[in-house]
């Protein structure tokens, strides 16, 4: 009699396991992200594998420089799918109730798109090797040495 509760408690939780995995992954077939540069320019929305699902250009880039508009889309879709944790979170909330399935998408999500960068910093600047350096400032030919 006691095994037999046990294994309907472990088939009842099982259920609701996999319930709640049926629940999450027709919440995240639908989950976007947008985001759009200042003044509304460009506006992107990605899809939560971070894909590109939707691209709005306003009429004002019609002026910008090409490059300009690619920096800009880039920006938008990296800023949408690092808002993707934030928006999985908010879609898989199950009230007070801790689910550990919602935790790990989010965490996968935040690991696979973290937040960019800020746009006015550049990369930093890798020191070179001194056989690097020797090389650019050598005034001999690189193949008699």
């Amino acid at each position: 009699m006691e095994i037999e509760r046990v294994l309907e408690r472990l088939q009842e939780r099982a259920e609701r396991r996999a319930s709640a995995a049926d629940l999450a992954k027709q919440a995240l077939a639908t989950l976007t992200s947008t985001a759009e540069s200042a003044g509304g320019a460009v506006r992107a929305t990605v899809t939560a594998s971070g894909g590109l699902s939707d691209l709005e250009l306003g009429e004002t880039t019609r002026h910008w420089a090409p490059a300009k508009v690619a920096q800009e889309v880039l920006r938008c879709v990296r800023l949408a799918q690092a808002r993707l944790a934030e928006v999985a979170a908010d879609t898989l909330a199950d009230g007070a109730n801790e689910d550990p399935l919602a935790d790990y998408v989010v965490d996968r999500l935040r690991d696979g798109f973290p937040s960019p960068e800020p746009p006015d910093s550049p990369p930093p600047a890798r020191e070179k090797s001194d056989d690097e350096y020797f090389d650019e400032h050598s005034v001999r030919p690189k193949n008699e040495w």
